[in-house]
């Protein structure tokens, strides 16, 4: 996921979402809204800041997707690209 720019397909990064977040609750095409709506630099500056809460203790995730989207969500949304 680190190696993804902005010009990297959103189903991809759908599809490594997925495998990190690995919920079957999420609704179909979730992940896929998420990768078409923040740019990678988003979604990983926000998957990194729950690792580091969680391990100094901040915080206790019992649900990872659902806390990540809770928090993306507060983050401004990708802008359209210009074509």
């Amino acid at each position: 996921l680190t190696k993804f720019t902005y010009k990297t397909p959103p189903i991809q990064i759908a599809e490594n979402l997925l495998i990190i977040f690995d919920d079957q609750n999420s609704k179909e095409n979730h992940w896929l809204f998420i990768a078409q709506n923040w740019n990678p630099k988003s979604i990983i500056g926000v998957i990194n800041q729950i690792i580091k809460q969680q391990n100094f203790g901040w915080i206790t995730v019992q649900n990872p997707a659902a806390y990540f989207t809770y928090v993306i969500k507060r983050k401004p949304m990708r802008k359209p690209l210009k074509l």
